[in-house]
C-alpha cells in the first residue's frame, strides 16, 4: 500500500558485493546500493544485509511505497545482484534512489543487461521480488 516502509534483507550463502536496484514500471533502473552513503557493499558468508539498515534510516534513508501521480497502482520490481567481485556501476547511465533524487532520467533495464551480461554466471547470482502498489 502506498506510503508503507519496505525492508530488504538478503542473507549470501558465500561472500559477496550486493548490488540492490529498483526497476520501476516504465523499465526505469535506479541504484539504490552502493550509493554515495553506502559505499562498501560487501557482506560476509551467512551475515545478512539490510536496506535500508539504521546507519541508512539515522541520514533519513527509506524505501518508501509510492504509486506515482495520476495512478492507482503501479508494479516494480527489486533486483538484487549478488557478485563474487566488486563492480562499479555506471552512475552516469543509472541514477541514484535515494532521497527522492531521480528526476525522471535513468538507464533502462536494457542498459543494466549490457553492463552485467559478460559477468559468469559462477560469478553472480540474482533474484528479482516484484511487488505491486496500491493507493
Amino acid at each position: 500500500k502506498e506510503g508503507d516502509q519496505i525492508e530488504l534483507r538478503v542473507t549470501p550463502t558465500k561472500d559477496a558485493y550486493i548490488s540492490v536496484f529498483n526497476i520501476l514500471a516504465d523499465e526505469t533502473v535506479l541504484i539504490l546500493v552502493p550509493n554515495r552513503f553506502r559505499q562498501s557493499n560487501f557482506v560476509a558468508a551467512n551475515s545478512t544485509f539490510v536496506f535500508p539498515d539504521e546507519n541508512d534510516r539515522s541520514r533519513g534513508i527509506s524505501l518508501e511505497a509510492f504509486v506515482g501521480k495520476g495512478r492507482t497502482e503501479t508494479k516494480e520490481m527489486f533486483h538484487i545482484l549478488a557478485l563474487k567481485e566488486p563492480m562499479a556501476f555506471d552512475t552516469a547511465t543509472f541514477s541514484e534512489g535515494v532521497f527522492g533524487l531521480y528526476k525522471g532520467s535513468s538507464g533502462l533495464v536494457s542498459d543494466l543487461v549490457k553492463q552485467t551480461v559478460h559477468i559468469p554466471l559462477s560469478h553472480r547470482a540474482e533474484a528479482f521480488l516484484h511487488y505491486r502498489i496500491e493507493k
